[in-house]
């Protein structure tokens, strides 16, 4: 039996134990080292082994293996080790554990080692900042004071040794070094500056005849010269990434992969290799060709097709698992399943741990700018891609979709191949970029589409179930009192108001619709219609990015000058030890604000604040401020983050965290939106929660039959519960746990 009052030694708080983890795509291979069991591959979300007969065997990721999720290159040595060369330093697994060579060992430039290569018993890397020669220890920058003036390039983009000699493709022309004498001597060193210094080469290729190089074409050394054999200097969305000499001849890797004729002729080489998508390397192994599918432009790493293999019949394409694109949008874990909007793969769906990802042939309008993610009614989701209006997607809940319904509801009419079922719907636009979503209301932001600003924007709320078609809409304007029609971010509070963040430099506006969202009249505006709060508020910048409630009930806003909290009857205060642009937050169990932002991770917990950055976190900074957002995954204890580059996963050891014992949901809990907290893992028997704030006092009792029939509204017997962290304490089937919930007002 516990009594009214809790022991304070209960209460006190766990030391945050913080576990970072990073999710990438490893769609995208940007080269390969064949071995005789199967392929290493280096991507731009870490390295995998690919075994010719097994599959996927072995991989390699940031932050646990590698120091940078970017992967240029990847060698296996005569000695059996393991190179990676990263955005952040020159890895290598020796042993079974990994050392990692940066600016402090010789590494020369930022950090970003685009090349390694094993050439005259010493492994050599090529960076952004030149060429480095191992020692046995450490590395050596082999810079114009320690070459004598042999080597003066400040960046390398290939290494290859042929002839006793090592080739090295830099931005100034090719040099080569003789193997057999010292580096450290002019005299070892030849610059081709003539004959290679415009034409853009980036790679190598050695035959038994000779010796070619790929770029910005295809060239052939021959005696004082190089021959142009493919030239695509005029083409500056054109590059060749890849050679290989083959049975059938040279074959070059560009926008698709072509097989050379006869002089500068060339025509395409091989069936079924995807229409339009560039081709990234090629290399021979395990009797095949074998070449990376990119994306649709050379420059573009966020996400590839993965392998291609070519058979007698043509190519075939091997599918990478995992996350289908690095650059993502809104997470939301709605039903147990993680969706994520993406860049330019859809919609994503990570069901146990396997991703899929809608696009067109599955009924998603476009696959380009997917932003928003929310809950709907059911098992469904609400998803939009930018310019192509709102899907609503029943989820069977499994990877393959085949079960899958998908509806987009739009504001006229749009054309797209395959054809998508659409419905036309009282929007203002065909552009949604933000949603936010409560039981069977959904708030959706629209933005004008930028060649035509005349364009009705604003925000509207649908409220139904898109299932049994009984949809009703309302739309808010400048006319209703909306300060601006260009909308970046919404926040629904629980008590019947909506928080509104415009884009550029609007400022935010905070709505009051009464709890009756379809009828204006019962609509209030803060700070008054058609205005808006911004620096002359007291924020950090009028530049508005993110919205989360705190646990004390006020609101967090996220600027592009730092974190600010507004509370009623005292505006906003700037959150002091957290700057630069904040571009998403979310709220743990505990209570604890995480704020993305440009340069650091910020933890805030009432006014304590905690920094992470380069120098105590795995944490990799990016510029972008485009529809970055946060989520808290309560069955696990995680904070989730997406950006640029992949998906950050915090666990910070929270209340309500994955693992054994009773978990609430959601987390945290905003009562008043007609939604209720509910509990899982506790035994199937009659469940007793006792609610206790955190300075001891009781607070209510909630009793069921069973965990799946216990619920709470946030309703004590004084009246309703504050925002603020509780402790609470479950008894089932003879087991007392305690544990945490936060509840926002």
């Amino acid at each position: 039996m516990i009594s009214p009052a809790l022991p304070l030694a209960v209460l006190a708080a766990s030391t945050q134990v913080l576990d970072w983890d990073f999710v990438s795509s490893m769609t995208h291979v940007r080269s390969a080292q064949p071995t005789a069991e199967g392929l290493w591959c280096a991507t731009s979300g870490g390295v995998f082994f690919y075994d010719y007969d097994q599959g996927f065997t072995a991989e390699y990721l940031y932050p646990h293996d590698l120091p940078h999720h970017a992967v240029e290159d990847v060698l296996q040595d005569s000695q059996g080790r393991l190179w990676c060369a990263t955005g952040n330093g020159l890895a290598v697994l020796e042993n079974g554990g990994w050392t990692v060579y940066t600016s402090f060992d010789g590494i020369p430039g930022s950090g970003e080692v685009r090349v390694v290569e094993e050439a005259g018993s010493r492994i050599w890397a090529g960076t952004d900042g030149g060429l480095a020669g191992w020692t046995g220890s450490g590395f050596l920058h082999m810079d114009e004071a320690l070459t004598r003036g042999g080597f003066t390039a400040g960046e390398v983009d290939a290494l290859l040794e042929r002839d006793d000699s090592l080739w090295i493709a830099t931005e100034i022309g090719v040099f080569s070094l003789d193997l057999g004498s010292s580096p450290y001597v002019a005299s070892s060193w030849h610059h081709w500056a003539a004959e290679t210094g415009g034409l853009g080469i980036r790679g190598f290729l050695a035959t038994p005849d000779s010796l070619y190089a790929f770029g910005s074409g295809v060239f052939r050394r021959d005696p004082g010269a190089w021959t142009v054999l493919l030239d695509y200097s005029s083409h500056p969305d054109s590059m060749i990434l890849g050679l290989a000499s083959t049975s059938d001849g040279l074959v070059a890797a560009g926008c698709g992969v072509r097989r050379r004729i006869a002089g500068t002729a060339w025509e395409r080489w091989g069936e079924g290799f995807p229409p339009g998508t560039q081709a990234t390397f090629l290399a021979e192994g395990g009797g095949s060709l074998w070449c990376g599918a990119g994306s649709q432009h050379w420059t573009n790493t966020d996400y590839g097709a993965g392998l291609a293999r070519l058979n007698p019949e043509g190519w075939t394409l091997v599918l990478i698992p995992g996350l289908p694109a690095g650059s993502c949008y809104q997470p939301a874990i709605i039903d147990g399943t993680l969706y994520c909007g993406s860049h330019n793969r859809g919609l994503m769906a990570r069901y146990g741990n396997e991703w899929r990802h809608y696009g067109p042939f599955d009924g998603l309008p476009n696959t380009l700018r997917v932003y928003p993610v929310a809950d709907a009614p059911g098992e469904a989701v609400w998803t939009a891609s930018y310019h192509y209006g709102l899907t609503w997607l029943w989820d069977s809940g499994t990877p393959s979709g085949a079960d899958d319904i998908l509806m987009t509801f739009v504001s006229d009419s749009i054309q797209v191949n395959p054809p998508v079922p659409q419905m036309e719907a009282p929007l203002l636009n065909n552009q949604a970029v933000c949603l936010a979503s409560s039981g069977e209301t959904l708030w959706i932001g629209q933005e004008p589409f930028w060649t035509t600003p005349d364009e009705p924007s604003g925000l509207v709320v649908c409220v139904g179930d898109p299932a049994a078609g009984d949809l009703e809409w309302a739309a808010f304007t400048v006319d209703d009192g909306l300060a601006s029609g260009a909308i970046r971010s919404l926040l629904l509070t629980g008590d019947g108001g909506i928080w509104i963040a415009f884009a550029g430099d609007a400022g935010c506006q905070y709505l009051d619709f009464g709890g009756t969202p379809l009828i204006h009249s019962d609509d209030s505006w803060l700070p008054a219609p058609n205005q808006s709060w911004g620096m002359s508020s007291g924020l950090p910048s009028s530049q508005v990015l993110s919205f989360c409630r705190d646990r004390e009930g006020g609101v967090l806003v996220g600027t592009g000058a730092g974190l600010s909290r507004w509370t009623a009857g005292a505006g906003f205060t700037t959150v002091a030890g957290v700057d630069g642009a904040i571009k998403a937050i979310a709220l743990d169990g505990d209570g604890t604000a995480w704020c993305l932002g440009s340069s650091a991770v910020w933890a805030v917990d009432g006014a304590e604040v905690v920094r992470y950055d380069r120098s105590n976190s795995p944490f990799l900074p990016v510029n972008r401020v485009e529809n970055e957002f946060a989520a808290w995954d309560p069955s696990e204890g995680r904070i989730i983050f997406s950006s640029r580059i992949g998906m950050w996963m915090i666990r910070t050891a929270a209340g309500s965290a994955g693992g054994g014992g009773p978990r609430f949901h959601p987390q945290p809990f905003l009562p008043g939106d007609g939604g209720v907290l509910s509990l899982t893992g506790v035994p199937d028997a009659p469940v007793t929660v006792r609610v206790f704030s955190v300075d001891g006092a009781f607070v209510a009792s909630i009793s069921a039959d069973s965990p799946g029939a216990w619920s709470w509204d946030g309703r004590t017997e004084g009246g309703n519960a504050a925002g603020g962290v509780y402790f609470a304490v479950v008894e089932a089937d003879g087991v007392t746990s305690v544990t945490k919930l936060a509840v926002v007002r």
